[in-house]
Order: C-alpha cells, then sequence, then structure tokens
C-alpha cells in the first residue's frame, strides 16, 4: 500500500503542564489533570504504521515529561522501531533521569521569553547529556546563551517574544470557518492519533476538554468528530480513505474544531505571559458565565509569577 508520509507523527500523553501559560494552544492552564492510557497508546502504535510511514513518533503535550509512565512510552517507541521526538517546555529536564535521554532521539524545545526562566540551566543539561535538539518557538532570544551560538532555526511560525492566539468561545459563521481552515498551517503540520483515530491538527484533542472545563458551549465532540478511524480491519479501504482525509477531497471540508479556532493564518499575536492561578480560577468563573467570551486577553492581564529553575 502507498501509505501517508509525515517527518513525524504526534501524540498527546499529557493535557496539563508545568507552565500556565497565556494562550497556550493546548489549552493546558485550563485542561483537567489527564494522563493518556499507555495501553491504548501501544495498540495504535502497533497499527498506524500500517498507514503512515514516519521515523518520529513525537510526544506532546500539555508536559509529556510530566507522564509518570515516560520513559515506559520511550521505550515502546523503540521496541516499534522508530525513533522519539518530545516536545517539551524544558523545565523538568535537569531532573531526568539518565535513561530518558538515552532513550529520546530528538528534543523539540519551546523557549518562551518574558517568563523569567533559566533556559541557560536547561540547555547546558542538554549539551551536557550530548542530546540532539533543537528550538522551535522564540528564535531569536534563545540565541543571546553561549551554548546557542552554533545553533540556528530558520522555522517561526509566530514573532519572538508572543503567542498566537488561536481559542474562539463562540462559534464561526459558515464563511468565517473556511476562511479559518483554508490558509491554516496546522492541519498539515500537526498530525497525530489518539484512541485508534488519525488526527489532522491537535486542536480536535486538546479543544474539547478545555472548553468542557471552563464551560464553554460547543455543538460537537471534536475528538469524535474530526479523527479518521483506522482500526478497522479492511486495510486497503482504510488505506484509500485515510488518503482522502489527508490529500483528498474530503481534506476541503473544515475540522468541526475549526468553528471555535481562531486558525494559524487568520489569528493575531499577544506577548507570552504566565496566568497566575488566581487569574485562571476568575477566567473560568468568568467563561462559565459566559460574558464577553471571546475578550478575555484584554480582560486578564497577564501575571508572571514563574521563578528561575
Amino acid at each position: 500500500m502507498d501509505r501517508i508520509h509525515r517527518s513525524y507523527i504526534e501524540h498527546i500523553v499529557t493535557w496539563h503542564c508545568n507552565l500556565k501559560c497565556t494562550n497556550c494552544n493546548t489549552g493546558s492552564p485550563f485542561q483537567p489533570h489527564r494522563n493518556d492510557d499507555l495501553s491504548i497508546f501501544v495498540r495504535d502504535l502497533n497499527i498506524i504504521g500500517k498507514y503512515v510511514d514516519t521515523p518520529y513518533i513525537r510526544l506532546a503535550g500539555g508536559e509529556p515529561t510530566l507522564h509518570p509512565e515516560i520513559l515506559d512510552y520511550l521505550r515502546e517507541i523503540k521496541k516499534a522501531g522508530y525513533k522519539s521526538n518530545i516536545a517539551t517546555n524544558g523545565l523538568t529536564l535537569p531532573q531526568m533521569p539518565d535513561e530518558f535521554f538515552d532513550l529520546v532521539d530528538l528534543f523539540s524545545l519551546s523557549v518562551y521569553a518574558n517568563n523569567n526562566i533559566n533556559y541557560e540551566k536547561i540547555i547546558n543539561k542538554l549539551e551536557e547529556k550530548g542530546a540532539n535538539w533543537r528550538n522551535v518557538t522564540d528564535v531569536d532570544d534563545v540565541l543571546k546563551f553561549e551554548s546557542m551560538q552554533k545553533f540556528k532555526d530558520n522555522y517561526k511560525w509566530h514573532e519572538t517574544g508572543t503567542f498566537i492566539v488561536l481559542d474562539k468561545y463562540s462559534k464561526n459563521t459558515e464563511k468565517r470557518v473556511q476562511e479559518v481552515y483554508t490558509p491554516c498551517l496546522l492541519k498539515d503540520m500537526c498530525h497525530s492519533f489518539m484512541n485508534g483515530k488519525y488526527y489532522k491538527c491537535n486542536i480536535s484533542v486538546t479543544k474539547g476538554p478545555q472548553y468542557d472545563n471552563m464551560g464553554i458551549p460547543t455543538d460537537w465532540d471534536f475528538a469524535e468528530e474530526d479523527g479518521f478511524d483506522f482500526t478497522g480491519d479492511n486495510e486497503e479501504e482504510i488505506m484509500v480513505n485515510l488518503r482522502d482525509f489527508v490529500y483528498g477531497e474530503a481534506h476541503k471540508n473544515p475540522l468541526k474544531a475549526c468553528y471555535y479556532c481562531e486558525g494559524s493564518n487568520t489569528s493575531y499575536n499577544v506577548p507570552h505571559g504566565q496566568y497566575s492561578k488566581e487569574t485562571i480560577n476568575e477566567i473560568i468563573g468568568h467563561t462559565r458565565d459566559h460574558k464577553k467570551l471571546d475578550d478575555i486577553n484584554s480582560t486578564f492581564p497577564v501575571r508572571i509569577t514563574i521563578k528561575n529553575i
């Protein structure tokens, strides 16, 4: 069969995080504490290769290193014949065991400006372990570190020192959702698998629990509606339909999650920052009362609370 070719495919292992970033694209500050089921991951990992040709399985979150079985996930990736890529903010790396660094083939490090995080300590740990790593966010900011002078990344999807705003707390019109979906990078970039389904965008996996917890009403279960089930017995039929889902006529149709998303190419940027727990609770109370849902950024100012690690 002519499989789908991807440079990597993602799997979300945690919905929560040890940072509380404003406008986190997975909504982690507002997510319930939730860990993925390792046994279902292993089942899917042993099926997905029939349909997707990729060298890397990328573990993401939330913050994936918070999963208590993260080493088991990495071992299973190796056992299945893949390389491992982990998307991390790096805060836990100085405390991770040696086996963790031995198991990870590539670190995708998120560097966030304006947050008072000691990235020198994180980067030095990666260098000490001889880790293969790259920065995926604030390229300009990270270059100021001596250990990063050799580093150059020509991929930036937002301005240094900012987050892109994706959350949309009211439903897009049919016209607007097509405007959001058609140029969006995420539908072609952030493919993942979860619970027997293939997703073109992680927003479909993460936004449902976030909006539920915030009391945001939506018309659909995004994870149920937006995923393609690859667990059936007719492999040839699954392959044909999956290719259409990813490349064909079906790929022209917006995802249900797009009705509640600003889109990567049709949104705007706001400065990096960290919410305090008090502000998060205020926002959840605010959204559950359905008051000015799309005006959160101006209603609740960023409050930096994180300390240097």
